[in-house]
């Protein structure tokens, strides 16, 4: 199994968004949490100032409250805040019943930042499930009304809009990254992508048979900004990689050179200039990686143990920070600059596991490059016991780990040595909310923690204001959701637990101290959620919550403008800060860069300003051990790098060929992300080694078909790849398994080799690859089967009632003596009921009874279809027969010449010998072919069977059926029934009949014959008693999968292997545990919609907020 995630947070325009974390698009957090049901009574909008305690400032925070009346049954509210300095907000509330189908919504607007909010209305019918905003222009939207498959389109933040109406259901919608009218549309059921490039108006169908991985192009790393992406799923489950430019899908796969195999379906990720895959084969499953756009190779992890899951967690400035699960613990590991070859850089991480996926509990401090805090819980090897959890940090990107040191004046209150700060991250069990960084407020860290020696459940509230290399404790007590406005002017903590509060906590000085300000009064509310404007430019952020008792959405807009009424002065309240490895003795040199930042002073009690653009000023270091880490195959070990025992530096050179040359690394390897220039770098061992390419063993060897199953004559490509090993040297060797060889010396004129099956059958192909310096073998399977284009079917067109038709069907290609392999047969005789199903066998010879015909009627007429099927093509044929009450049969044996032919397979012959005594009873006694039939009855010995049945043409004239009988009978004793046969072209043979007998009970036993049977005597209640059991179990069986995969559904999700990581990922998993449940992903509607998948809903620019209700309170989650 195989997992890929990035960091990605949800988008407020979607109900629960899932997005790439790409500070620039998407900088703010999405929250969740859970709604009381209890009404209460309505409240106006009102403003007010608060009062503060903070010393030498102005004491008044500015307040606007607004009720938005309506919603208080709305468990969910998704909010976005369009940034860029627009005065626009929505937010859409809705309500869910107990199918979780969306019933009522309501969308409201703000065009005043906040002050005020009205009701939007489209039509009287509109039901608004979500909202995309576009990441190019954050005032063009689009509103989703799954229910009547209408798309409210707005290019102008909804002060006007258009209704496009659509043909298909539009359960994802993909927004183009920087054009702004450019969007795909996925349909689940239909398998379906479409396009379209003036932003929903008109659509046009790109691709079939495509899977929900669906990325459109990135434009640092694509070319072209037309190209999407996509993963294509064909009739045997395998995925294969489609990459085309809009809107006529052209092409392009070839020119980013995908891998020829098929892969594992709902694998692909597009992350940056990477593209991942997953193949499993033999219960083993690789991770393949395209770098750049290039071939898809193979990612290799040191071989200590199976991999299981894989979690991409980061894969920002060329490099991939790589989660890999192995039974009960998590790792992790870093990539060299290609995303191939990984190191272990921290173990037994803190993971949450669930079917199919896992997180783990590591978190990027933003603003500070290279800077990730993880929580560590190793496992007692001896006894296999967890121990407790610890806290380090990495200011290298994982290339070093310590712990993090506690605060100077609390190391006192440790009651051992090993005292440092351990911190809660989003997998709490406490449901804490997570630490909050900012990347334009770069050193400052809010998190909630507890000094000592390991995580413990003693929560407090520390800040650092330097990245993490220091700390200071804050005086609040409890679990808060924070915030930072201004770019770090101002920091926020709010009261997150159940109960109701009115204050709000802030700092103004970058946690030195705090004050905190009464934002209600008379009152308290639960707070839901707390968000401010992308970009974090201004001095306002929102509270959204319910009044203790109940009732309908609550906002709260707190303006700290009121506070800080100064703008800071370039020269007076500004100072140049830059980060230093207090590791390394204070070195200034980070990720091998001297990075300075502007920051305002501490003391200083200003704001920065919507204008103010932060400078940073970055200078190269000199190169230090610092950074290098080890290479794949190395371990570090008393302070360098020394080879793993199970690694060979000369046997593993991964697309090396013959006349070229590669660097050979000596243990050591440049952080993909370092930016320092010279110093050791050019010093052994840190320098790479030039070697010439030499001779390698082939290794990796497979062949693959795109189809299994071909029809004889057909040309067949086989694929083959080479993963490991010299190409330029080695010899191929093919055995098509049809008694055929080929011998090939170069690879590129064997890697897609084709070959014509003549025979149908089941073959193995093998290949091998051999050279000096050793061979390897690659096998694959296929099956030929004939096509055929015709049946021919043996089918009376006069039955009897009670007396067993034999029917035969033979499937043939444009020769009778052709062979068509396995195939199969489906029938319908007519009389079957609507619940019948068709009679399905392998056998081209069935009987059948018919078993009544109404009295009153000479015969009844019926229908009777048959399909013959085999892996490579279908016939279909139908037919009618007269089914009569009364008829007889007479059999004829025959003797003469009968043994010279053989009927049972020369179909031909045996038409002209049943035409040839057709046509004597037609001379011989006068009457036409609508009076009787002839069947074949069997060939050894030669025997045919005559129905004679009553005339039902209205001719008055007409013999009875009775009367041509012994007529017909004293023909053949006259010896004058005789069949004369072309042997050869100059030979004949006479074949006549011995005897013909009257027929009067014929054996009903029919054999294959699905519906016939012998008339019950009574009833039989064995099969009740035997079926009533199982069906009870099956009914139980069946419950309890569909309460396990409704759980389950939105990931999609037993198949979903390749996933992102999101801050809040754990939020998308939630369970029925929670009443109702806490489902962020985006209502689709009852009936046939169905939920949408997290990890590719695009999303706009705007800070969003998602809220969803519950019952309880405890799933307060800041990510």
């Amino acid at each position: 199994m195989f997992l890929l995630i990035s960091l990605f947070c949800l988008d407020l325009s979607h109900s629960a968004v899932l997005r790439y974390n790409t500070d620039e698009l998407h900088p703010n957090p999405v929250q969740r949490i859970s709604l009381s049901n209890e009404p209460y009574e309505h409240l106006d909008r009102w403003r007010r100032s608060s009062s503060s305690d903070a010393d030498g400032i102005v004491n008044k925070l500015d307040v606007i409250v607004n009720k938005l009346n309506g919603t208080a049954n709305h468990k969910e509210a998704y909010m976005h805040w369009s940034g860029n300095k627009s005065n626009d907000i929505f937010v859409l509330t809705k309500q869910r019943n107990q199918f979780r189908r969306t019933i009522q919504s309501k969308l409201w607007v703000s065009r005043d930042y906040g002050d005020h909010f009205n009701e939007v209305f489209f039509s009287h019918t509109a039901l608004i499930f979500y909202f995309y905003v576009s990441p190019a222009v954050p005032d063009q939207l689009i509103f989703v009304d799954m229910e009547h498959k209408s798309l409210y389109i707005t290019k102008d933040a909804l002060r006007t809009n258009k209704t496009s109406v659509l043909t298909f259901s539009p359960d994802q919608l993909i927004l183009h990254p920087t054009e702004p009218n450019w969007l795909l549309a996925y349909s689940f059921d239909e398998r379906k992508l479409r396009v379209s490039m003036d932003f929903g108006m008109t659509w046009t169908v790109l691709c079939s048979e495509v899977t929900k991985r669906i990325f459109w192009a990135d434009p640092t790393f694509d070319r072209d900004n037309r190209t999407v992406h996509m993963e294509v799923q064909n009739s045997y489950g395998l995925a294969h990689y489609k990459a085309c430019l809009i809107p006529n899908c052209k092409d392009i796969t070839k020119n980013i050179d995908p891998t020829s195999e098929g892969f594992d379906s709902m694998s692909m990720l597009v992350e940056k200039e990477y593209i991942f895959i997953q193949q499993t084969t033999n219960s083993k499953s690789l991770m393949l990686v395209s770098h750049k756009r290039g071939p898809f190779k193979r990612a290799y992890f040191p071989p200590y143990y199976s991999a299981m899951n894989f979690l991409l967690v980061n894969a920002d400035d060329g490099q991939v920070f790589m989660g890999v699960s192995r039974y009960h613990s998590v790792d992790l590991y870093l990539s060299d600059a290609t995303g191939r070859f990984f190191v272990l850089t921290l173990d037994s991480v803190v993971f949450t596991m669930q079917p199919g996926w896992f997180q783990i509990e590591l978190q990027e401090i933003k603003g500070m490059p290279g800077t990730f805090i993880a929580n560590q819980r190793p496992t007692n090897q001896s006894t296999f016991i967890l121990q407790p959890a610890k806290t380090y940090i990495s200011f290298d990107k994982g290339g070093n780990w310590s712990l993090i040191s506690a605060p100077e004046d609390l190391k006192s209150k440790c009651p051992t040595d090993d005292c440092h700060l351990h911190l809660h991250m989003d997998m709490s069990d406490l449901m804490i909310p997570s630490l909050l960084s900012e990347k334009n407020a770069p050193g400052l860290v809010m998190a909630h923690g507890n000094i000592g020696s390991e995580l413990s459940n003693n929560v407090d509230i520390f800040v650092s204001n330097n990245g993490g290399w220091t700390w200071k404790q804050a005086p609040m007590i409890g679990t808060f959701r924070f915030n930072i406005l201004d770019q770090g002017s101002v920091m926020t903590a709010i009261l997150s637990t159940p109960k109701s509060t009115n204050i709000v906590h802030y700092s103004l000085d970058d946690g030195l101290t705090w004050q905190k300000a009464t934002f209600l009064k008379d009152m308290s509310i639960r707070v839901d959620g707390v968000l401010n404007e992308p970009g974090i430019s201004t001095l306002i952020e929102s509270v959204y919550g319910h009044a203790i008792s109940g009732g309908g959405w609550i906002l709260v807009k707190l303006n700290f403008g009121s506070i800080l009424k100064k703008q800071c002065d370039n020269s007076a309240d500004y100072i140049k800060w830059k980060p230093t490895d207090q590791l390394s003795h204070g070195v200034s040199c980070i990720l091998g860069q001297e990075i300075v930042y502007e920051r305002k002073k501490s003391k200083s009690l200003c704001f920065n300003g919507q204008d103010y653009e932060r400078p940073v000023k970055t200078s190269p270091c000199p190169c230090r051990k610092e950074d290098f880490e080890c290479d794949y195959g190395y371990r570090y070990n008393k302070r360098v790098c020394a080879k793993e025992k199970w690694f060979n530096p000369e046997k593993f050179i991964a697309e090396c060929q013959e006349g070229e040359k590669y660097k050979r690394s000596n243990g050591y390897r440049k952080v993909a992300v370092d930016k320092c220039q010279d110093g050791i770098g050019n010093s052994y061992p840190f320098k790479m080694t030039e070697l010439p390419c030499p001779l390698t063993e082939p290794g990796g060897l497979s062949v693959t078909v795109n189809k299994m199953v071909v029809p004889t004559g057909s040309v067949v490509v086989f694929r083959l790849n080479q993963k490991m090993g010299s190409k330029a040297g080695t010899k191929y060797s093919w055995d098509f398994g049809d008694g055929l060889f080929k011998v090939i010396y170069s690879f590129n004129k064997t890697c897609n080799m084709t070959h014509i099956y003549k025979k149908y059958g089941n073959y193995n192909i093998s290949v091998k690859a051999q050279n000096k310096k050793g061979n390897t073998t690659a096998k694959t399977f296929i099956r030929v089967e004939d096509k055929f284009t015709d049946i021919y079917v043996s089918l009376p067109w006069a039955a009897k009632v009670g007396v067993p038709i034999n029917c035969e069907v033979i499937a043939h290609g444009r020769k009778f003596d052709q062979g068509t392999g396995h195939v199969h047969f489906v029938w319908r005789f007519g009389d079957e009921n609507n619940e019948t199903l068709p009679y399905l066998t392998w056998n081209k010879s069935i009987s059948h009874v018919y078993k009544t015909v109404d009295k009153h009627l000479k015969f009844h007429m019926v229908k009777v279809t048959v399909e013959a099927i085999n892996s490579v093509s279908t016939v279909y044929k139908q037919f009618f027969v007269k089914v009569f009450n009364n008829a007889s049969f007479v059999e004829l044996n025959f003797t003469t010449g009968a043994s010279d032919f053989d009927f049972e397979t020369d179909i031909p012959r045996r038409i002209t010998f049943l035409n040839l005594i057709k046509r004597q009873i037609t001379e011989a006694i006068g009457i036409g072919q609508d009076r009787f039939d002839v069947m074949l009855h069997a060939t050894k010995p030669l025997t045919v069977r005559v129905i004679f049945v009553p005339e039902f043409l209205l001719k008055k004239s007409e013999r009875s059926y009775q009367k041509l009988t012994k007529e017909f009978i004293q023909y053949v004793q006259n010896k004058t029934l005789a069949i004369y046969l072309a042997k050869t072209s100059d030979q004949t043979s006479m074949i006549k009949a011995r005897t013909a007998v009257l027929i009067n009970d014929i054996d009903t036993d029919t054999g294959n014959d699905p519906n016939a049977g012998v008339k019950p005597k009574g009833a039989n209640m064995r099969p009740v008693f035997i079926a009533v059991p199982i069906l009870v179990a099956a009914a139980v069986v069946t419950g309890l999968v569909l309460i396990y995969y409704k759980r389950k559904l939105r990931e999609c999700r037993r198949y979903s292997l390749l996933r992102h990581r999101v801050d809040a990922d754990h939020l998308l998993d939630d369970d029925d545990d929670d009443e109702p449940p806490l489902d962020l992903n985006p209502d689709l509607g009852g009936g046939g919609h169905r939920d949408m998948d997290d990890d590719h809903l695009d999303l706009g620019s705007g800070g969003q907020l998602v809220v969803t209700g519950g019952l309880r309170d405890d799933h307060v989650v800041n990510c």
